[in-house]
C-alpha cells in the first residue's frame, strides 16, 4: 500500500467520523502495514459504531493480540463468541490470548470448546496443548500436540511442542526420536538442534549434546562474541593467554567457572571477563591469573573462548565431569550450636512465575518445622516477607549485600540452603554448601534426568516433582526431610 492511499483512507476517516465502513478500511490497511496498536484504536471505533458485526470484533481482537494489549484481546474475542458462539478460530485465539494473560483455566476451557467446533483443526489441539503445558498437566499437553502432529505431520514446530513436552514428563527416548526426526526434515532449524541438545544432555548423551548445542548461536537469542583474536578451538595452548567470558546468566557462570583451572592446567595463562556482580567471587578460583568486568578494556590475549564451550572443547562426559568442590571460597562458618540455620530462595532474576520460581506462600509448610532459624536469601524479597507476614519468622539475609562475595559470605554462615532453580543454588553447590533443590516438571538439561543427586555439585539434593505433583507435594517431602534432619542435628550437632 502507498504512502498515498493510506493518507486517502485517513483523510476520509477523519470527514466521516460516523462511517465504520471509513473507520473500518483506515483500520485495515494500519493493521496490513503492521501498525497493529493504531489499528486497534480505529477497528475500536468502528466497532462501536457497528457493535453487530463480529469479523469486525476479530479483527479488533487480533490487533490487540499483535500489540501485545492481550487485555483488550481478551475482552474482543469475547465480544466476538458472544456474537457466533460456534467460531473455532475466535476460541482458539482467545485461549491463546488467555494464556499470555496467565489465566491457563480459561485458557484450557476456550481451547476445548474449539476442539469440540473444530475436531479436525490442528490449531485447536495445539492450543489446548499450549493450555496444559502452562497448567502443568503434561499428559494432557502431549495428548494434544499428538492430535495435532496427527492432522498436520509436517508442521514441525508442533512436533516440537510434542517433543519438549514428551522430554518434560519423562519420556526421553521418545523426545529425542522425534527432534532427530525435525533435524532430518529441517537440517538447517537452529531451535530444532538446540531442543535436541538439550534432551541428549539431559539424558546424559553428552558428547553429542555438546556438539548439538553449537546451535544456540543461531537461534537469535544469543549472539557469539566477535573479538579480533580467534576463539580458542581446543588445540594446545601451553605459555599463550586465554580470554574466558561469561556466556548466559550468574547460574551458567558460577557453574561453568570450574573449568578454568583446567584450562590453567594446559599451561595457558587465563584472564576471565566476567559481570561486576561476579568479580569478587570469582577471584576466588584457582588457576586465574586476572578477572576483569565485562565492559572494561580487554587485555591482549592470543584466544578467546566462552565458559559454557568448554566442557565440549576438553570432552566431558557423564563420567568426566569436573565435581570437586569447592571452587568458589568465602569467609565464615555455620555455627557449630543452636538451631538449624537454613536460607530460602524461592524466585531467580524473573520474578514471573515457571519451572526456575514459585510464589513463596508454597514454602509457608517449612516454616512450622520445629527447630529452624530461617534466613531469606531471596534478592528483592523483602517485600514478599512483608506482605506474607513473615517478617518476624525469617530473617532477611540480603539487606548488606553488594555482590556476589557478600552473598556467599552469608551463605556459609548457614547449614543448609533450600532453594529452587536459581543462582542460588549454584553458589551453594560451587561453595560445597548443603543445598536442597527443588525442581519443577522441565527441569534444566543440567539436573540430568531421574536423579536425585547431582554430579556437578556432589553436596546438592534434589527434590523433583513426580508424575502429576505440584509444588504442594515437593514441599510435603522437603518437610519430612528437614524434620528427620533437625532430628539427627540434636543428637550429633548441627548436619553437615
Amino acid at each position: 500500500m502507498t504512502e498515498e492511499v493510506l493518507q486517502q483512507l485517513r483523510a476520509r476517516a477523519g470527514e466521516r467520523p460516523d462511517d465504520p465502513e471509513a473507520q473500518h478500511a483506515l483500520a485495515l490497511a494500519l493493521a496490513d502495514l503492521g501498525q497493529s496498536e493504531e489499528a486497534a484504536e480505529f477497528f475500536e471505533t468502528a466497532c462501536q459504531l457497528r457493535p453487530d458485526k463480529a469479523a469486525w470484533h476479530f479483527n479488533r481482537a487480533l490487533a490487540w493480540q499483535n500489540a501485545g494489549r492481550t487485555r483488550e484481546a481478551i475482552a474482543a474475542y469475547q465480544q466476538v463468541v458472544s456474537l457466533e458462539p460456534e467460531l473455532a478460530g475466535a476460541w482458539i485465539n482467545l485461549a491463546h490470548a488467555y494464556k499470555t494473560h496467565g489465566e491457563l483455566t480459561h485458557a484450557e476451557e476456550a481451547a476445548q470448546r474449539s476442539v469440540e467446533l473444530a475436531p479436525d483443526e490442528p490449531g485447536a489441539y495445539k492450543a489446548l496443548g499450549s493450555a496444559c503445558w502452562g497448567l502443568g498437566d503434561l499428559e494432557g499437553a502431549a495428548d494434544a500436540f499428538d492430535a495435532a502432529r496427527s492432522l498436520a505431520p509436517e508442521d514441525w514446530p508442533n512436533q516440537l511442542n510434542l517433543a519438549n513436552t514428551l522430554k518434560d514428563s519423562g519420556r526421553l527416548p521418545a523426545a529425542i526420536d522425534l527432534l532427530r526426526g525435525a533435524v532430518a526434515a529441517r537440517p538447517d532449524w537452529p531451535e530444532a538442534h538446540r531442543d535436541l541438545a538439550h534432551a541428549l544432555l539431559l539424558d546424559g548423551q553428552f558428547a553429542e549434546g555438546w556438539e548439538e548445542n553449537q546451535w544456540r548461536w543461531q537461534t537469535g537469542g544469543m549472539e557469539r562474541r566477535q573479538l579480533a583474536a580467534p576463539e580458542w578451538s581446543g588445540e594446545p595452548i601451553e605459555g599463550r593467554t586465554i580470554l574466558l567470558h561469561t556466556e548466559q546468566g550468574f547460574g551458567d557462570a558460577i557453574q561453568f567457572v570450574r573449568y578454568a583451572p583446567l584450562v590453567a592446567g594446559r599451561g595457558a595463562r587465563v584472564v576471565l571477563e566476567c559481570q561486576p556482580e561476579l568479580e569478587r567471587l570469582l577471584g576466588t578460583v584457582s588457576g586465574l591469573d586476572q578477572v576483569i568486568v565485562r565492559g572494561n578494556e580487554l587485555p591482549v590475549h592470543d584466544v578467546h573462548c566462552p565458559l559454557m564451550e568448554l566442557p565440549r572443547l576438553l570432552g566431558t562426559t557423564l563420567q568426566t565431569i569436573p565435581g570437586e568442590v569447592p571452587y568458589l571460597s568465602a569467609e565464615g562458618n555455620a555455627p557449630a550450636g543452636g538451631p538449624l540455620r537454613v536460607g530460602l530462595a524461592w524466585a531467580g532474576s524473573q520474578r514471573a512465575l515457571n519451572n526456575r520460581s514459585m510464589a513463596p506462600e508454597a514454602l509457608a509448610p517449612l516454616l512450622d518445622v520445629p527447630g529452624i532459624q530461617w534466613v531469606s536469601l531471596q534478592m528483592n524479597g523483602t517485600a514478599d516477607l512483608e506482605r506474607l507476614g513473615w517478617s518476624t519468622r525469617v530473617e532477611d539475609g540480603t539487606g548488606s549485600w553488594n555482590d556476589f562475595a557478600d552473598t556467599a559470605a552469608a551463605m556459609k554462615q548457614l547449614h543448609l540452603v533450600i532453594s529452587v532453580d536459581t543462582v542460588v543454588a549454584h553458589l551453594a553447590g560451587a561453595l560445597g554448601l548443603p543445598c536442597w533443590l527443588l525442581l519443577a516438571h522441565g527441569a534444566d538439561w543440567r539436573w540430568l534426568a531421574n536423579r536425585e543427586d547431582s554430579p556437578w555439585y556432589p553436596s546438592m539434593r534434589l527434590f523433583r516433582m513426580a508424575g502429576g505433583e505440584d509444588w504442594p507435594a515437593v514441599i510435603r517431602r522437603v518437610c519430612k526431610a528437614l524434620a528427620l534432619k533437625h532430628a539427627i542435628s540434636r543428637l550429633d550437632g548441627p548436619a553437615h
